[in-house]
């Protein structure tokens, strides 16, 4: 598996230098596979037999035709003889091209194993040996190129065929993905290397390389569900952002794109029963984790915002260049057996309901009618296509329509991802990072529960409920809360599986990082307060000393004026002993006596201004701490602990009530 994976990063790094030519990209390992013929001459199915040995992948009869074809015309490492073998021209193979690529990939592939067992030790997990690793990275590919992944079954290296990794390691590698892209730069860019090229290599198992830049313009797309749900982003921005690409790259190819009436119907029905639900200010229950309801609740949405998306439903579809149209009619002699297509996507996905059984039946039929029966080689041509983010129910058409029907290289339905790639390499503008958004999206994925693994959480959860070990609070805190969901996924990579009793360890661990949360987002909003209080207190100081400055100004100039004033009407114009029979006389004296009294032992006249201006400003300012502080008994404190009881409100929660399935 290491080679294979040191292949793929071969051919993106040949991509990159050669552009959109995707023969071009793999001739590299074409002359390497002929160099190590050890006869002068080979047959297509001879250099076939090295190509996958060195390669340690199986390319379509006629990809490698094409691809002989290019190495013997514009290279001359070839010579094809009457007899249809070909002569091998060692003096024209590269010396050592291959061989310089694979000695620099694998350097760079060796110290991405040495980040992920350093990532392991740090997180306390057993690092796995060499061996797992390769596999664990080999399973990356499972969702991106499952033909490739195929292609592979019976190698010395995978023996056992294409068999998936358990769900705890899927989310481990999720988990280090995802690492990688915030932290470590360099090894995100390793492992985005060997996915673009296999998702380059994907493309020989649906188109001829050489008809590789034809459009699509006749082939109608139709979505499922999950895919509108994405591509309207109702949904985590990580999962609906390749949906919202894959779309635009389509509209600018002048692709037509659809869903049936029934699917946009169920997408109807699926929002009524979020609107239904949040009516009276409940929340949503979450039956699978990412689904509508989760989005809905991790916006807040209220009930009106809900209603706002069903209005806008077809006009949003309309934007973004998606129609609804009716499916084609039944027509007797274009039936498949329905019952036995129904049996092979209930083996994939167990957990689905009858009526989204019947949907996915109904909507793989119509596909197959609008191709009027027959097989499709090419996707360039194969008149319509379903595109799903069901990656399982992808499988089980695929897995139905070529034992019981006709087999095509194009199939009745696709899993976006590899739509995605297919489409993506045809359009002439090219969304450079939609490969990165593609993996994100698949670690998003693959780091929330399985639905198998949901539904035993939730039972068990509902179950503590019910036996009134754990209260209305706790039971939100699991359901709805993303650190419980979190330590859920730690707990399953730890232990490999769900264990009894590991829903009560989830909620101590959830609870104690929300009470963690609360109280330090209390001793922010404590800081901050004081913060606003003191600044406050600063502005209400300086209106008071501007006011006590006014009041004290305006009191000297009230009492000078007036002693002034009455000096001035009191004062005789001459004095004489007659004068003190004269009242003026002695309101004159008196005033002067008093006046020269107080200057000598009483009040100075500043003082008492001042002391009149300091009552009016303290006035003011208890009168402004009213008007702008709230009262300080209804501020939150952080020295206060903060349990579940008061991080969420306690609600009615109906986990039983009915919701609409996505798949």
């Amino acid at each position: 598996m290491e080679r294979l994976l040191i292949n793929m990063a071969i051919v993106k790094v040949n991509w990159d230098r050669s552009g959109a030519d995707l023969l071009e990209n793999h001739i590299p390992l074409l002359a390497y596979a002929l160099s190590e013929c050890t006869a002068t001459t080979a047959s297509l199915s001879e250099i076939r037999t090295h190509f996958r040995q060195v390669a340690e992948f199986e390319v379509p009869t006629a990809a490698l035709g094409t691809l002989v074809k290019r190495a013997a015309k514009r290279h001359g490492f070839l010579t094809r003889d009457h007899d249809g073998t070909y002569q091998i021209c060692r003096d024209k193979l590269p010396d050592r091209q291959y061989l310089s690529l694979r000695d620099t990939e694998l350097r760079k592939y060796q110290a991405l194993k040495q980040a992920f067992v350093e990532f392991c030790e740090y997180h306390h997990i057993a690092p796995p040996t060499p061996g797992e690793i390769d596999a664990y990275f080999f399973d990356v590919l499972y969702d991106v190129a499952p033909s490739l992944i195929g292609s592979t079954a019976g190698l010395p290296d995978n023996p056992g065929g294409a068999a998936r990794e358990p769900e705890s390691t899927r989310a481990l590698i999720a988990r280090f993905v995802a690492h990688c892209y915030e932290r470590d730069p360099i090894s995100s860019a390793s492992i985005e290397s060997f996915v673009r090229g296999a998702m380059l290599t994907e493309t020989f198992y649906y188109s001829a390389p050489d008809t590789l830049s034809q459009k699509m313009r006749d082939v109608v797309v139709v979505f499922d569900t999950g895919f509108l749900v994405r591509s309207l982003g109702l949904c985590e921005a990580g999962l609906a952002e390749p949906c919202k690409e894959l779309a635009q790259i389509l509209r600018g190819m002048s692709v037509k794109m659809r869903c049936f009436r029934d699917t946009f119907n169920e997408l109807h029905r699926i929002l009524h029963a979020a609107s239904s639900q949040l009516r009276g200010g409940r929340r949503l229950v979450t039956r699978v984790p990412g689904d509508i309801f989760d989005y809905y609740n991790s916006i807040g949405a209220s009930q009106s915002d809900v209603e706002l998306d069903i209005a806008m439903l077809e006009q949003s579809l309309n934007k973004i260049g998606i129609r609804i149209e009716d499916r084609p009619p039944h027509i007797a002699s274009l039936t498949v057996n329905e019952t036995l297509l129904g049996q092979y996507i209930q083996d994939a996905l167990p957990g689905q309901t009858l009526e989204a059984r019947q949907h996915d039946i109904d909507c793989l039929t119509s596909i197959y009618r609008l191709r009027s029966g027959r097989a499709q080689q090419y996707l360039e041509s194969c008149i319509a296509i379903f595109v799903t983010t069901n990656v399982e129910l992808a499988r089980a058409s695929a897995r139905y329509f070529n034992m019981h029907e006709e087999i095509s290289n194009a199939p009745i339905c696709m899993a976006d991802q590899v739509f995605t790639t297919l489409v993506w390499l045809k359009s002439v503008n090219k969304i450079p990072d939609l490969p990165k958004h593609r993996l994100v999206a698949n670690c998003i994925a693959a780091m929330q529960p399985s639905d198998r693994l949901w539904n035993r959480y939730l039972a068990e959860a509902t179950t503590l409920k019910e036996r009134k070990e754990i209260s209305e609070n706790d039971y939100a805190v699991l359901i709805h809360s993303l650190e419980a969901r979190h330590h859920l996924m730690d707990s399953i990579i730890e232990q490999g599986e769900f264990v009894h009793g590991s829903v009560k360890e989830v909620l101590e661990l959830a609870r104690a990082n929300y009470t963690e949360e609360i109280n330090e987002k209390l001793t922010t909003l404590e800081i901050e307060t004081k913060a606003h209080r003191d600044q406050i207190n600063r502005l209400i100081a300086t209106i008071a000393r501007a006011i006590a400055l006014v009041t004290c100004g305006g009191a000297l100039v009230i009492w000078i004026t007036l002693i002034v004033a009455g000096l001035f009407v009191t004062a005789p114009e001459s004095f004489s002993i007659d004068m003190l029979s004269d009242p003026k006389t002695w309101l004159f004296l008196v005033v002067a006596l008093v006046g020269t009294a107080n200057l000598m032992w009483g009040v100075k006249l500043y003082d008492l201004c001042e002391e009149i201006a300091t009552q009016c400003s303290g006035k003011a300012a208890l009168a402004l701490s009213h008007l702008l502080l709230p009262k300080r008994h209804t501020q939150p404190s952080a020295s206060q602990q903060v349990t579940t009881e008061n991080v969420l409100p306690t609600e009615n929660i109906h986990p039983d009530q009915p919701q609409e399935e996505i798949r």
